[in-house]
């Protein structure tokens, strides 16, 4: 069984991490009506088989080596919002930024680098982190992304390792 499974819910369809699944989902989708409300022209590109995926977070790689099945897992959530024409979306960032900090949500951390900027926030114990790019290349997508990640929760047991 991999760690990477969306379509069951969880890994092996463990109902003991439903929870988590779905505070993660909530607030990816609460990250996306942000977006959505404040950017309508944006489009949103969401993949649930992409976008919505256990990882292992015991070494911090998606899938451990060999059949090793993981200790401890947490749920990513990422909501693409695609611009057209393209355009740099670090300008977006703030006015979301302020909206989810009104909505309670705290900032942790920002980073500014010459290809974008990131801004994560938390919230009971989760990650949102709102990102854009400072500037766009010819043939380029331009994009803003909003992804969650739960905090690292003990595996369930029995978890086989990865396929």
């Amino acid at each position: 069984m991999s760690t990477t499974s969306s379509a069951d819910g969880g890994p092996s369809g463990s109902p003991e991490l439903d929870p988590v699944r779905t505070a993660t989902l909530a607030a990816a989708a609460q990250g996306a009506r942000v977006v959505a409300d404040r950017y309508p022209d944006l489009q949103l590109e969401h993949d649930p088989e992409r976008d919505d995926r256990w990882y292992d977070c015991t070494a911090w790689v998606v899938e451990p080596p060999g059949d090793t099945p993981p200790e401890r897992i947490q749920w990513l959530s990422s909501r693409r919002f695609a611009t057209a024409p393209p355009r740099p979306t670090a300008p977006l960032v703030d006015a979301v930024i302020g909206d989810l900090t009104a909505a309670g949500w705290v900032l942790e951390a920002e980073v500014n680098g010459d290809a974008g900027r990131d801004v994560t926030l938390r919230k009971d114990g989760f990650a949102l982190t709102v990102g854009g790019r400072r500037d766009v290349r010819d043939g380029q997508r331009s994009s803003l992304l909003v992804s969650v990640s739960s905090p690292c929760v003990a595996a369930p047991a029995g978890l086989d390792g990865p396929d």
